[in-house]
């Protein structure tokens, strides 16, 4: 249903994405992971057609409906929420065009563009509108709000509902979703597992609420920091928790061992070299000069042997890598002169323009 072929994004001389492949059958469930900054909203962008990719293709089945709710997507316009709805769905375009084409319908031509788009607008569920509607508004803890209300009366969390209900109503064959539990209460994001659940539609969505993606999704898409492309997991978040830091102590284990198997092999080897060098300066008695030069290089011949025989199985040794780990962002706040010295946040507001926001807050920290 969805597949992904050496998709490479560069953006302000910086690669963002490199070599990304992946597929996801129909019906699939997956989450993209992935540390903060590492592409996945530019991902979903470039597999809903809002950004191109520098190189690489992107494989959908033909007529087949994508729904992509961003990250701070919010619900916008001058219209009552029925229409907000209807418009993001495609059912204001498709009944513009069928009321156009209804005077002409004795044309054959206008008459068969016309049972297409009725074709496309059953498709859509636009005789079921209503009804679907008011189930998912329920499903969002929206049941108070009316269709009838100007979405630009409705608060900041609720526009975000009103925005992730207008990419659920259309009933997408691929849905992408960036962040969608932001804004959701409990009911709301207990509401919205079951519906992905039951969903027949492939998924991709970045979240990083754990608990959600255990219970939704049974793939996990990584992106990868330092090479930027995509490594493919089995099972929820918890199961790929669990395999990837069990394969990243793997790996330093092997880089340990490997490490202390070529410091003794070096120690081993220098150890040979100097014994070959002792030989030689050893003292032979006069009368045992000759016999004592060959025995010493037949000594010499050997240790050298021997020191390079360690010194070809040290090289053999450059398989493991060490293991690429993210330096952790520390802080360094100095010595402490005072000893009541203390972080303070005084009515501090915080949260997003048009939509998450809270505050005022006021702590103290003693350190």
């Amino acid at each position: 249903m969805l597949t992904l072929k050496n998709i490479r994004k560069i953006q302000n001389g910086h690669r963002v994405l490199d070599k990304v492949s992946f597929s996801l059958g129909e019906g699939q469930k997956a989450a993209l992971v992935g540390q903060n900054g590492v592409g996945k909203s530019t991902m979903l962008r470039i597999i809903a057609r809002m950004e191109s990719a520098d190189r690489g293709e992107i494989l959908i089945p033909n007529r087949a409906l994508v729904g992509y709710l961003p990250q701070e997507s919010l619900a916008e316009g001058d219209e009552v929420l029925r229409d907000y709805l209807r418009r993001m769905t495609g059912l204001t375009d498709l009944e513009r065009e069928m009321k156009q084409l209804e005077p002409r319908l004795e044309e054959a031509e206008a008459l068969a563009r016309f049972e297409m788009l009725e074709s496309e607008y059953r498709r859509l569920g636009g005789y079921d509108f209503e009804r679907r509607a008011q189930v998912m508004l329920e499903g969002l803890c929206l049941s108070g709000i009316s269709l009838d209300r100007p979405v630009q009366e409705l608060s900041g969390g609720e526009k975000r509902k009103a925005a992730l209900l207008g990419v659920l109503l259309r009933g997408v064959d691929i849905l992408l979703l960036d962040e969608p539990t932001n804004n959701l209460d409990l009911p709301a994001l207990v509401w919205l597992e079951q519906y992905l659940k039951r969903s027949h539609a492939t998924i991709l969505v970045a979240s990083h609420d754990r608990r959600f993606l255990d219970n939704v999704v049974s793939k996990v898409v990584e992106i990868e920091w330092f090479s930027r492309n995509t490594v493919l997991y089995a099972g929820g978040w918890t199961e790929y928790a669990e395999v990837k830091a069990h394969k990243l102590r793997r790996e330093r284990e092997l880089y340990r061992i490997q490490e202390e198997e070529r410091e003794r092999l070096t120690d081993s080897k220098m150890q040979k070299k100097d014994w070959a060098d002792r030989v030689w300066e050893q003292k032979a008695p006069d009368s045992d000069k000759m016999a004592s030069h060959f025995k010493k290089e037949r000594a010499a011949k050997k240790f050298h042997a021997s020191a390079k025989a360690l010194e070809s199985r040290e090289k053999k040794l450059n398989i493991m890598e060490r293991p690429l780990e993210r330096t952790p962002l520390e802080i360094s706040l100095g010595e402490l002169k005072d000893k009541e010295a203390s972080i303070t946040a005084k009515k501090v507001e915080f949260g997003y323009k048009g939509g998450f926001s809270a505050g005022p807050v006021s702590l103290k920290i003693p350190l």
